[in-house]
């Protein structure tokens, strides 16, 4: 059995859009080097297909 987590790797709320794309990107990587510290399996980064 793997055992993980994942995320849209998006912010989309209002307060979300004080971060730059890069600080974003930047905060991801710190997540994934994170949940590979604990141990997870897995980190999956999903699409979200939005209208705009």
């Amino acid at each position: 059995m793997e055992i993980g987590i994942d995320t849209f790797a998006a912010a989309y709320i209002d307060t979300s859009l004080a971060f730059s794309a890069s600080d974003r990107l930047r905060n991801l990587v710190e997540q994934i080097e994170h949940a590979d510290q604990v141990g997870l399996d897995v980190f999956g980064i999903a699409e979200h297909h939005r209208r705009e």
